[in-house]
């Protein structure tokens, strides 16, 4: 009895790592114009959470 609940507690741990896994590897990437923009000289980046952009358009 207590072997098929190990068994079962490790297939569910296993099957839990993998979706995490393939959830965070999952993520949107940064179109061109998005690091064209960023590349810009007038960007000015006030701390790591907000970039200000000024002039561009």
């Amino acid at each position: 009895m207590k072997k098929k609940i190990l068994i079962t507690l490790s297939i569910i741990l296993i099957l839990c790592v993998g979706g995490f896994g393939f959830y965070v590897n999952d993520y949107y990437h940064a179109q061109g114009d998005a690091l064209e923009i960023l590349n810009h000289q007038e960007v000015k980046q006030v701390n790591s959470n907000l970039i200000t952009l000024t002039g561009i358009l």
